[in-house]
């Protein structure tokens, strides 16, 4: 009898794909998960690396206030996140209590923490291992969202490709809000498809809770929801009326019915709860959604031709292009392929998931203008049951065509694995990591070294060193250049001991990204000891992917020491 005719072996063995897949996934996400953790030697330097994270002291903050956001000046984020990571955090609060760590609990540095470098260190590691938890999360859902449309085999397929996307195998060990807000997500395009599948009032509840709390931790995600309405109107109108067109009639009638209505209260209630409204958060909320308008103003009056359409037109472009660094040509191409057959097969409701990457795109790309990779992110997670459906249909091709089918799939595979790994790398190999053990070992205590970009993205030289910024507005919003700060006799009046400079990281003060001339020949003279520094040191970050995945990785340090300081 041959093992695939046995129901056990065959449920067993799927069991172990599932199992290895998990297994990629947690190697995948979990690499690199130390890398950058917090200094801590000062206000300036208490986060970690990664950009934009929320980690480690903001959550206590938000906890220190009540949740009102009242101690929080730039209420960039909703809520949400931060009660959720208050949460996580409050074993290892209550424990650094009892241990003596924590003697007077205050919002200004260092918060009554006696060792505030470990405790800032362990807590910014919390917040990241919640993050990882949410990540597998993705993966167990896109699992599940595949295997309800597509089939199991398929589900396998799309479980691997999402555990390979790169930006989530990064943003999975960061303490960002991208994996956070994509699992609320992914839960609630779940629940959209039992909707579709089953009609019953417990989902519709469920799909706008979950809509919700993906809104309550980053406003972006409203876009993936304003389409989805007219679409599970359309279902129920055609869930009672099987047969024949579905009339405008019909389709308004549904749009107001209980199902939907009751889906609209639960999704407010649990955005202002999430949000804390009940108990004292209705002012922060409001001034964040003030702070949100004041970005979003700032974003438009930087653009010129700003809803123009040559315009949407590079943005559509930029967008595909960054599509392709995310999951790879050859998966974007497999996906693409699972839409084809998708559309032959009238498999109706896992197309409907593209509503939601069309809603995000019209209302939050196309009206920002602008796009990143993390942008992209769930989107990218999105399209991976088509990656799954695309590579089951072409396993059942003919013999003939099957060896070309099977290495078109690995070669896709192999090429997300090596963004992954490529992205991974530099991560562990940071040459932040190779520098600040260089300069502990052949700078002496107490120098200067000046620097332009931030203190936090520095190597962790702020505890012995005295770390000087130029050049940069440090402004939270803007972060602007200052030109002034970056001229020969600038540098010549602050006089600093040596220059560390940080290029390829993609922020500002980053040389890289300078494209005015006299910065440039600022920065060139520098590098070529015309300005009084000779370059002492420098490390590069290992890569062999082209293009840079994520804005504040691989950079190439440089130090420069003053010529007389050499001399002596």
């Amino acid at each position: 009898m041959q093992p695939t005719n046995n129901p056990k072996r065959w449920l067993s063995r799927h069991r172990l794909k599932i199992i290895l897949v998990f297994v990629v996934a947690v190697s995948s996400f979990g690499t690199g998960i130390r890398w950058g953790l917090p200094e801590a030697a000062n206000p300036e330097t208490v986060q970690s690396w990664a950009l934009d994270t929320v980690a480690p002291i903001a959550p206590l903050n938000e906890a220190y206030y009540g949740f009102t956001r009242s101690g929080n000046e730039y209420v960039v984020y909703p809520l949400f996140h931060y009660i959720v990571l208050s949460v996580a955090y409050a074993p290892y609060v209550g424990v650094q209590f009892l241990s003596g760590n924590i003697a007077e609990p205050g919002s200004t540095f260092p918060y009554g923490l006696q060792d505030v470098a470990q405790a800032c260190q362990d807590l910014t590691l919390i917040a990241r291992l919640v993050s990882l938890a949410m990540a597998l999360g993705i993966v167990a859902l896109i699992y599940r969202i595949t295997e309800t449309v597509a089939g199991r085999d398929a589900a396998v397929w799309a479980a691997l490709a999402v555990s390979l996307i790169a930006p989530l195998s990064y943003y999975a060990k960061t303490s960002n809000l991208d994996v956070p807000y994509a699992f609320w997500v992914c839960l609630a395009a779940w629940r959209f498809l039992c909707i579709l599948d089953q009609q019953k009032y417990r989902d519709y509840v469920l799909f706008a809770v979950f809509s919700a709390l993906a809104v309550a931790t980053k406003d972006q995600a409203y876009g993936f929801f304003v389409l989805i309405p007219l679409v599970l109107a359309y279902a129920l109108a055609r869930s009672r009326q099987p047969v024949g067109r579905v009339t405008l009639r019909q389709w308004s009638a549904a749009l107001v019915s209980r199902p939907m209505l009751l889906g609209g209260v639960a999704a407010l209630v649990s955005y202002a709860a999430a949000n804390n409204i009940f108990l004292g958060g209705l002012d922060g909320l409001l001034r964040h959604l003030s702070y949100g308008g004041d970005i979003y103003d700032y974003r438009q009056n930087t653009e010129t031709a700003f809803y123009s359409l040559r315009s949407q037109i590079q943005l559509l472009g930029q967008s595909g292009v960054i599509l392709l660094q995310t999951l790879a040509p050859l998966s974007v191409g497999l996906a693409l392929f699972g839409i084809v057959c998708a559309v032959r097969e009238r498999m109706w409701n896992l197309l409907s998931l593209l509503a939601f990457v069309v809603s995000y795109y019209i209302f939050v790309i196309a009206v920002f203008n602008m796009v990143f990779a993390r942008y992209l992110l769930v989107p990218a997670i999105l399209l991976t049951p088509f990656i799954g459906v695309g590579i089951t249909r072409l396993a059942t091709t003919n013999m003939r065509s099957r060896a070309i089918s099977t290495s078109l799939v690995a070669l896709s595979l192999l090429s997300q694995s090596a963004l992954v790994v490529d992205l991974n790398l530099t991560l562990v190999a940071d040459s932040r990591q190779t520098m600040g053990d260089w300069i502990h070992a052949n700078v002496e205590q107490g120098a200067v070294i000046e620097s332009q970009v931030r203190a936090r993205m520095l190597p962790h030289i702020s505890a012995d060193y005295k770390v000087s910024i130029a050049g940069n507005s440090g402004d939270p919003i803007t972060m602007l250049v200052v030109p002034e700060d970056l001229t020969p006799a600038a540098l010549t009046a602050r006089n600093p001991d040596y220059v560390l400079i940080l290029e390829g990281l993609g922020v500002t003060g980053d040389p890289e990204g300078w494209d005015s001339p006299s910065l440039m020949a600022y920065y060139q003279d520098l590098i070529d000891g015309l300005l009084g520094y000779e370059k002492i040191a420098e490390f590069t970050t290992p890569h062999f992917v082209p293009f840079r995945q994520i804005p504040g990785t691989r950079p190439t340090s440089i130090l420069l020491a003053r010529s007389a300081t050499i001399d002596e």
